[in-house]
């Protein structure tokens, strides 16, 4: 299961993107296939991995830079927000 999707399991992501009105189809893991690939490539379920999100809203495109914690096995993560800034150009993500 890929990142995106563990994370939209998680209720406690749900809250950030509605704490910052981001919309769960308007949002993307930087570089999320490396780093599924690195992940699932050390055959550990348990992971950590420091992530950062693009996302938009009304006011533009946000990233939110954080930790997630997961478990493959059990399909799980839940998402630690560091920070977040709104950045202005393009509206490309990821």
């Amino acid at each position: 299961m890929p990142l995106k999707e563990l994370l939209l399991n998680s209720s406690n992501f749900t809250e950030v993107l509605n704490q910052y009105a981001v919309n769960p189809a308007d949002f993307c893991v930087k570089d999320e296939d490396l780093i599924f690939s690195r992940l699932k490539s050390t055959n550990e379920d348990v992971f950590r991995e420091t992530i950062l999100i693009e996302g938009l809203n009304d006011k533009g495109r946000i990233c939110l830079i954080g930790t997630v914690y997961g478990n493959f096995d059990k399909n799980i993560a839940v998402f630690e927000l560091e920070s977040a800034e709104y950045l202005k150009g393009d509206t490309v993500l990821c």
